[in-house]
């Protein structure tokens, strides 16, 4: 994904955010994948900071699916982000650790 702004002065500013995604399909209603990515908007074109850097952020996930049936499925995640500035909590961490569940419903 890649952004472009152009501001009333013709101030040129970008962003952009690479990913890769590696899915494993381990049963018939399983599968199991892990997530990389860069997010980089260092003039906060997308993101607001107020750090030096703007945000600069790596990311790493991975996540189970478990399909219930056609209709419901539920996610299990683990993520960690990691900034280039103290971004997170209250700006005094640069790293940031999450665990997340989803239940999906398809109507």
């Amino acid at each position: 994904m890649q952004g472009l702004k152009i501001t009333t002065r013709n101030i040129i500013s970008n962003w952009y955010s690479p990913v890769v995604i590696i899915k494993l399909k381990i049963s018939t209603k399983s599968t199991i994948a892990i997530r990389g990515e860069y997010y980089n908007d260092t003039d906060e074109v997308m993101i607001a900071t107020g750090t030096r850097n703007g945000f600069q952020t790596f990311g790493l996930s991975s996540n189970i699916d478990f399909d219930i049936n056609d209709n419901l499925k539920i996610r299990i995640e683990g993520k960690m982000l990691n900034s280039k500035d103290k971004i997170f909590t209250s700006n005094t961490k640069n790293k940031n650790y999450s665990a997340t569940t989803n239940l999906t419903i398809r109507l």
